[in-house]
C-alpha cells in the first residue's frame, strides 16, 4: 500500500508504487488479451526482489533501449551489484553485443567519443551515427579498434521487454504519449479524480485486433517525420498503412482521421492537390471539408467548393466549420455572380466607460465601476461552464463503454466530441426534465460540496464559491440555464470558451452578461459566437469599451475591499 504523502513531497517508492498500479491494472482487467510473452513479462517482473524491481523501472524510464552499468547510480537503490544481476537472471537485461554500436553509441557523450577517435568534439557533432561506428570499429596494425579501448571498463546491458510495457502503457493510458510522470500531480495532492467506475465490460479495449490496431496507428505517427523529410510519396505510402477504421473504436477511427487530416495537409504544401483532396475526402473530421474547399477554389472549381460549402452548413461537424462554410459560401458567390443569403453578423450593445486606471486588469477596473450599483462578478469561462459541470457531474463520469481506461482521468475519453451527448442521451433528457421540475440548485450545491477539488473538465474550483453559484443560481431564470446548458452542449470543445468576462446584478433589473475590451481590443470568433446565441435567446449582454481617463495609479483600500467583496482576484 502506497504511503500517505504530505503536500509537495514523494516517497522513495512513488514510482514502483505507480508502476505496479500501472500493470496490475491492466493485469486484472485485460488478463484475456494479454500474449503469452506479456503474462511472462507480468509475472516475473512480480517475483522480482524490491530493489531489482526499482532498478528495472528507472532503467524503461530512460532514453533508449541500452544503458552503461557504470553510470547507474540511484540512492534508494543501495545494492545495485544484486540488483543488475536478478535482472540479468530474470532476463529483463542482457549483455549488449558489439555490432549493436550503431544502437547505442548515443550513451557516450562527445567529449568521451572525442577523447577516444582523437577528433575535435564539432567534428563528431558533424557525423551520422553510422560514420561513428565505422570510427569506433576500425581495427588498427594489432586489430584493436578504438571501441576497444572505449569498452575496457565498461558494461552495456540491453533493457527487455519493452514492448510488453508498451503495451500495458497502451492499455491503461489509452495512448503512447503518457508515461508514470503522469501520475506525479496525484501524488503530491496537487490533482484529485474522480472515483468513476472501470469495470471489465466497459473498458475500451475489447479483442487484442484492437490492441493491435492502435499499435499500427503509433508506429505510423512514429514514422510521419521520416515521410514528411522524403517527399509525397512517403506520405502518400504512409496513408496507405494506416488501419482500417473500426465501427466499434471511435476514439481510434478520430485519430485515424486527425493523423490523415495531417496527412493531407502535408500534401496541400507540396502542391499535390489531388492526393490532398483523395486523403481529405476519406473523412469528415475538421478541417477535411474546409480544406477540400480551399482546393477546389484554388483549382478553378468555385462551383464545387460553393456546394460543398452549403453541404457543411446544412449539417456542420462543430461551429468553426459552419462559420467558415458562410464565409467562405459567401466570398466564392461575389466571385462567381451565385445568389447566396448570408446570415447578417450580430452587433451587439455597447457601453462606453470613461474610468480611472487603477493598475489593474481593464475587465477589473470595469467590474468594480459595476460593483458600486449591485454585484459584479469577473468570472469569464468559470461560472456557466462550471455550473454545467456541477449540474451533470455523475453523467460526465457514467460507465459508458470505452470511455474510461483507468482510474485517473479528468474527463471521458470522448467528452469533447458529438459521440458525447448521444452516447448519454437518454441520461441528458432525463436530467434536463428534472430541472424543470425545479432541482438545479440542489444538484449544483451537492455536487459542489461533495465534490470540492476534484477535477472536472468544466469546473475551476479556484473561481467558484458558494455565494456566487447560490446567487446566480437564484437570480438567472431557469429557463435561461437550459438555454445555456443546450448551447453548451451542442459543441462543448468550442462553447466552453468566449463567454464574457463579467455577470452583473444591478440592484435594479435583471443580470447581465458584459464582455469588456480596452483600446485596441476587439472581439474574437468565439465570443461573437456566444453573443449571436445571446441575442437569438434574448440574454441581456452587451460589450463593455473601457476608454482610461488618466495614468495607471496604484489601488487604494476601497478599491481592495471591492475586490475582496466581489472574488475579483489574480491567479
Amino acid at each position: 500500500m502506497p504511503q500517505l504523502l504530505k503536500p509537495n513531497e514523494l516517497s522513495d517508492s512513488y514510482y514502483l508504487d505507480n508502476f505496479n498500479c500501472l500493470i496490475d491494472f491492466v493485469f486484472a482487467h485485460y488478463e484475456t488479451l494479454l500474449c503469452d510473452e506479456e503474462k511472462h513479462f507480468y509475472a516475473q517482473f512480480t517475483k522480482l526482489p524490491e530493489n531489482a524491481q526499482r532498478l528495472f523501472i528507472r532503467l524503461l524510464s530512460r532514453n533508449g533501449d541500452y544503458a552503461r552499468t557504470t553510470k547507474l547510480n540511484y540512492s534508494e537503490i543501495p545494492d545495485l551489484k544484486k540488483a543488475l544481476e536478478k535482472l540479468t537472471a530474470s532476463g529483463f537485461i542482457t549483455p549488449a553485443h558489439i555490432d549493436q554500436i550503431a544502437d547505442w553509441q548515443s550513451l557516450f557523450t562527445r567529449k568521451e567519443l572525442s577523447g577516444t577517435l582523437a577528433l575535435p568534439s564539432s567534428q563528431i557533432a558533424s557525423l551520422n551515427p553510422q560514420a561513428v561506428a565505422t570510427l569506433l570499429t576500425t581495427s588498427d596494425l594489432f586489430g584493436t579498434s578504438p571501441l576497444d579501448s572505449l569498452l575496457e571498463s565498461e558494461h552495456i546491458v540491453q533493457i527487455n521487454f519493452q514492448e510488453c510495457y508498451t503495451i500495458f502503457r497502451l492499455l491503461f493510458f489509452g495512448n503512447l504519449h503518457q508515461d508514470l510522470s503522469t501520475f506525479v500531480l496525484r501524488d503530491l495532492g496537487v490533482r484529485k479524480f474522480e472515483s468513476y467506475l472501470t469495470d471489465t465490460d466497459n473498458l475500451p479495449f475489447q479483442c487484442r485486433k484492437q490492441i493491435d490496431a492502435h499499435l499500427l496507428y503509433y508506429r505510423c505517427v512514429d514514422g510521419y517525420e521520416f515521410a514528411e523529410d522524403t517527399g509525397a510519396a512517403s506520405l502518400i505510402e504512409l496513408h496507405a498503412q494506416l488501419p482500417e477504421k473500426s465501427k466499434s473504436d471511435t476514439t481510434l477511427n478520430r485519430k485515424i482521421d486527425r493523423f490523415t487530416n495531417r496527412i493531407a495537409r502535408q500534401l496541400e504544401r507540396e502542391n499535390h492537390l489531388q492526393d490532398a483532396v483523395r486523403i481529405y475526402r476519406s473523412n469528415i473530421q475538421p478541417p477535411a471539408r474546409e480544406r477540400i474547399a480551399r482546393i477546389e477554389a484554388t483549382i478553378g472549381n468555385e462551383s464545387a467548393a460553393f456546394e460543398l460549402c452549403q453541404q457543411i452548413e446544412k449539417n456542420p461537424a462543430d461551429a468553426e466549420e459552419k462559420e467558415f462554410s458562410q464565409e467562405f459560401a459567401a466570398r466564392l458567390a461575389k466571385r462567381v455572380g451565385i445568389d447566396y443569403y448570408r446570415p447578417e453578423k450580430n452587433k451587439p450593445a455597447e457601453i462606453q466607460l470613461e474610468l480611472p486606471n487603477s493598475n489593474l486588469p481593464v475587465e477589473f477596473i470595469a467590474a468594480l465601476h459595476f460593483a458600486k450599483s449591485g454585484k459584479c462578478f469577473y468570472v469569464e469561462n468559470s461560472l456557466v461552464t462550471g455550473i454545467f459541470g456541477l449540474a451533470i457531474w455523475d453523467i460526465i463520469f457514467a460507465p459508458i463503454p470505452g470511455a474510461f481506461y483507468h482510474p485517473f482521468q479528468s474527463a471521458p475519453a470522448d467528452f469533447y466530441e458529438s459521440d458525447f451527448y448521444h452516447a448519454r442521451e437518454s441520461l441528458f433528457k432525463q436530467r434536463f426534465i428534472d430541472f424543470k421540475k425545479g432541482c438545479l440548485s440542489k444538484v449544483v450545491l451537492t455536487h459542489f460540496h461533495n465534490k470540492s477539488g476534484i477535477r472536472n473538465p468544466l469546473v475551476q474550483w479556484p473561481y467558484l464559491n458558494r455565494y456566487l453559484i447560490t446567487l446566480a443560481l437564484k437570480k438567472i431564470p431557469l429557463t435561461d440555464w437550459l438555454k445555456l446548458f443546450e448551447y453548451l452542449l451542442k459543441d462543448i470543445r468550442h462553447h466552453r470558451s468566449g463567454l464574457p468576462d463579467l455577470i452583473n446584478f444591478p440592484d435594479t433589473g435583471r443580470y447581465s452578461l458584459l464582455e469588456v475590451k480596452g483600446p485596441g481590443d476587439r472581439l474574437q470568433k468565439n465570443q461573437l459566437r456566444w453573443m449571436q446565441f445571446f441575442k437569438d435567446s434574448n440574454i441581456d449582454h452587451a460589450v463593455v469599451n473601457v476608454a482610461y481617463l488618466d495614468e495607471a495609479t496604484s489601488r487604494d483600500s476601497e478599491t481592495e475591499t471591492l475586490l475582496t467583496e466581489h472574488s475579483i482576484h489574480f491567479e
